[in-house]
């Protein structure tokens, strides 16, 4: 199993009252199954007044208002596939884990 420095990160950014992110998180343990080598990191910015998105085991969450503003994110849910050397590969609204599986099928096969 290779080092967790190794592995390419898929971020998928969120919003806790965002409708099609309710439906698009819970459907990463599709792509987390499928893509086993693959790390996966929900980004949502934080809240105080109830529990929020959960994410499927394996997936990490990070709650950060700084990170969408770094990554120049404005709309929601937006994944984006990151390779082991930090270089971003592919950036895309998504509604769906169909178009999540369609970027990283593209990526790789623009890096290979």
């Amino acid at each position: 199993m290779p080092d967790e420095q190794e592995k390419n990160t898929l971020m998928v950014f969120t919003n806790d009252m965002c409708g099609t992110c309710k439906h698009v998180v819970p459907e990463l343990d599709h792509v987390k199954r499928h893509y086993t080598d693959l790390r996966i990191i929900v980004v949502s910015s934080p809240i105080y007044y109830e529990e929020g998105l959960q994410v499927p085991d394996g997936v990490h969450l990070i709650r950060s208002d700084g990170l969408m503003n770094t990554y120049l994110i404005h709309s929601v849910p937006t994944a984006m596939l990151i390779d082991r050397e930090g270089i971003i590969l592919a950036t895309q609204s998504v509604s769906s884990y169909e178009n999540i599986m369609d970027m990283i099928g593209l990526s790789a096969e623009k890096v290979s």
